[in-house]
């Protein structure tokens, strides 16, 4: 790296005011490219997060970092309102953007400029001012630290026009994985040694709290991630709670408040594995529910529909299309996405009401040859739960009474949905984790509101990879169920069944506990080799990181 020559005035050096605990210190150590700060509340995530940012930018003059969080608000009330405790003005505060200083309207912290050998940027190489290349030019550069909000997927497209050497993320969990995968794409750096890198602070919860498990913890790529580029050692965490803090763990209050939350296993003792609750944990209505203008839908895409019969509860019937997906920022490309364009909610009503209301709902084109009416969207199949395929007294079915209706209106008859609903449920958190179903505002409102009020099974009466089934009417979970019955029919077929969920049923076919230890740890064993890299050499840890330490 360049050699930098502090300025005579600039006497603080972070150690001077930062002195790393334990897990802190070991999160400022971890040689990953992606290191993870995970834990309960009140363990001082937060503050090594800044001060990890602060040390790469400046041992690194001239380089660009950023910290992000979901909104601007948090950011101040957290890392903002930090550097502001934390940081002495003494050392970065000189009096103005040019010598140094924290611009507070747009959140950006200029650090003082320092003298540094001039290099080459294509090259690398270090300029002289003399043949003899006895005398390198020397340079003044100026890192600046920025604080950002990424609210929107959208609004990350701010921030993929600078290249940043640090890239934090606050409350990681917040995010969807496309927007750290979009900042990753800017996490670079052409000065001499710089070491490009992004570190993050979360709870174990939110919707980002799925593909972070993933990477981090369960050390697999995510859904749309090239498993062949993915290397499980660049993705090292440490785990912390408020006994790491030393200040806080002393305040007896506040450590009975967290022990006492219904959400203490996250929020105390930050446990990773956790699953009851919200199913949908990943969901964020303002990210899955988009205009229909986001999306170019083209005829001959084929629309299939999910449809929760129901009398005595409530019938839903949701159709669904594939379209393609506008960028929503510079660098993002067209793709094709899955979208629930429509739905329909009907209670007590027949089989036939509820089919007319179908058929009534279907958009109608005209052929400009003989003018006559068809359908605008072209239905390839109806899936309905496979109970109502079942035979009464009468040697008939619902789905027999259906079909007579949709077959004479020139429609597919009903077919059976999959019945798995453990894999059913599992593609759709998949397909929200990797940003591949949308529902259109303003049509979908209902199952939309629905999501969000999905619970987990608790592991004992009900599987924790399961929906809870409530009691009596439920429109939620007939919402839910009309979503289920649509992918499972139409986008998981009996041999596309997830990966872990194919896992789980091979081994609760193993009655021996013995045997099925064995098998597990065989399909461990073939999955870490699948993923197993040749490794480079060796991490290099750089200086700041020993300066700072006790």
């Amino acid at each position: 790296m360049a050699t930098a020559v502090q300025d005579p005035n600039r006497t603080l050096k972070i150690s001077d005011f930062y002195k790393p605990w334990e897990k802190q210190e070991l999160f400022h150590c971890l040689p990953a490219k992606h290191r993870l700060q995970v834990g309960g509340f009140g363990s001082a995530k937060s503050r090594a997060l800044l001060m990890e940012g602060i040390a790469c930018l400046t041992d690194c003059p001239g380089a660009n970092g950023i910290i992000l969080r979901k909104t601007i608000p948090d950011l101040k009330r957290t890392v903002i309102d930090k550097f502001e405790v934390d940081v002495p003005k003494a050392f970065y505060e000189k009096g103005s953007q040019e010598k140094g200083t924290f611009n507070k309207s747009d959140h950006i912290v200029y650090f003082p400029p320092v003298w540094c050998d001039d290099y080459d940027p294509e090259s690398g190489q270090i300029i002289y001012e003399d043949a003899e290349k006895k005398k390198p030019k020397r340079v003044l550069r100026q890192s600046k630290l920025y604080f950002g909000a990424c609210e929107r997927i959208e609004d990350v497209g701010k921030y993929l026009s600078t290249e940043f050497l640090f890239v934090g993320f606050e409350e990681l969990g917040e995010f969807p994985y496309l927007i750290y995968d979009a900042m990753e794409g800017r996490n670079r750096c052409t000065i001499p040694g710089a070491r490009p890198c992004m570190a993050s602070a979360t709870n174990p919860m939110g919707v980002g709290w799925g593909w972070i498990k993933k990477l981090w913890i369960e050390k697999k790529p995510v859904h749309g991630m090239d498993p062949e580029k993915y290397n499980p050692d660049d993705y090292q965490y440490v785990h912390s709670t408020v006994d790491d803090n030393p200040i806080l763990i002393r305040d007896k209050k506040y450590v009975e408040s967290l022990e006492k939350s219904p959400l203490r296993e996250k929020i105390r003792w930050g446990n990773i594995e956790t699953v009851s609750g919200q199913y949908f944990d990943n969901w964020e209505e303002n990210a899955r529910v988009l205009p229909a203008s986001k999306f170019i839908f083209e005829r001959w895409q084929p629309v299939w529909v999910g449809w929760d019969y129901g009398f005595g509860h409530f019938a839903v019937i949701t159709f669904w299309t594939k379209a393609i997906l506008k960028p929503r920022f510079e660098s993002e490309k067209p793709r094709i996405v899955n979208v629930t364009l429509y739905e329909i909610v009907l209670h007590e009503n027949t089989p036939k009401q509820q089919t007319e209301a179908l058929i009534a709902s279907i958009p109608r084109v005209k052929n400009e040859d003989d003018g006559t009416e068809g359908y605008a969207w072209d239905i390839d199949s109806i899936h309905l739960s496979w109970e109502r395929f079942n035979r009464t007294v009468e040697n008939r079915t619902v789905a027999d009474e259906i079909g007579d209706l949709l077959s004479a209106a020139g429609l597919p008859r009903p077919t059976r949905s999959n019945n798995d609903r453990v894999a059913g449920w599992t593609e759709m958190y998949e397909m929200i984790d990797s940003d591949e179903w949308f529902l259109i505002e303003g049509a979908c409102q209902t199952v939309a509101e629905a999501m969000p009020l999905l619970v987990r099974g608790d592991g004992i009466t009900v599987s924790a990879e399961d929906v809870v089934k409530p009691k009596g009417v439920s429109l939620t979970d007939d919402c839910g169920d009309s979503l289920r019955y649509a992918v499972a029919g139409f986008l998981l077929e009996a041999n596309e069944k997830p990966r872990n969920q194919l896992l789980r049923e091979k081994l609760a076919g193993i009655k021996d506990p013995m045997q099925r230890h064995i098998a597990a740890f065989r399909e461990w064993n073939k999955e870490q080799a699948e993923n197993r890299k040749p490794q480079g050499p060796g991490k290099i840890i750089p200086s700041w990181q020993r300066r700072i330490r006790p």
